[in-house]
């Protein structure tokens, strides 16, 4: 509930005007590939064949959902006459690795509940505006999402035996969720702050400097001392 009317009081702002838009849904799409890396990759290390099947349908899944976002924010910005950001390179974790396949199964489970939440209230706010495009874009995706929610709980179910301890794992998870985006976050107010103080300190020195240069020009070669 916190987080639907955390969205609700944002939308306005995430969703401002076109460009906002387009660089929103880029993002998602970058979010996508990155979890599209990961999924491939739990498909080649799980022993289980049934869960590779199902780890790379979820990967081709979010192959087509990056493509539906990053093909929505190009057309959205060709109508504006804008253009995209450059494509970032995207942060793997290589998840698999290092949470194992439980630990793994139920951060996806989160990580998809989470986006049926978010996408249905995205659908919501278009609908109210009546942008029909972009309410049938997260109409369609949240489809997707809740298959992906509901496998990977099953799956992680017939690994742990019990639903206590299925949701125990899924409440670690949360947490640790928590803790890795405020590390995120941290990093990013870092750099934010770096560039803002160098900004600060560059402006307010260079006028000094120039009044130096000015009031006190540089001489070349060296200068003779009467050292009488």
């Amino acid at each position: 509930m916190i987080r639907i009317l955390f969205l609700r009081v944002v939308n306005f702002w995430i969703w401002r005007n076109p460009k906002a838009i387009a660089e929103k849904l880029n993002d998602f799409a970058r979010s996508e590939r990155g979890s599209m890396l990961d999924l491939l990759a739990a498909s080649r290390l799980t022993s289980s064949q049934e869960r590779k099947s199902l780890y790379l349908r979820h990967a081709r899944d979010e192959a087509r959902h990056k493509a539906l976002f990053r093909n929505m924010a190009t057309r959205l910005l060709l109508k504006s006459g804008g253009g995209l950001s450059p494509w970032q390179a995207v942060d793997t974790e290589e998840l698999f690795q290092s949470l194992g396949e439980v630990e793994f199964l139920a951060f996806v489970h989160l990580g998809e509940k989470g986006a049926c939440l978010q996408f249905e209230e995205y659908r919501r706010y278009f609908a109210v505006k009546g942008k029909k495009e972009l309410e049938q874009l997260f109409a369609e995706l949240l489809i997707d999402e809740s298959a992906h929610a509901a496998y990977s709980w099953q799956e992680l179910l017939s690994l742990v035996g019990s639903r206590k301890r299925a949701q125990q794992v899924v409440n670690k998870m949360y947490f640790w969720k928590m803790g890795r985006s405020y590390l995120r976050l941290g990093r990013t107010v870092t750099r934010r702050i770096y560039w803002i103080t160098m900004f600060i300190f560059y402006w307010f020195f260079f006028p000094i400097a120039i009044f130096l240069r000015f009031t006190q020009p540089l001489t070349k070669g060296w200068k003779n001392k009467d050292l009488h």
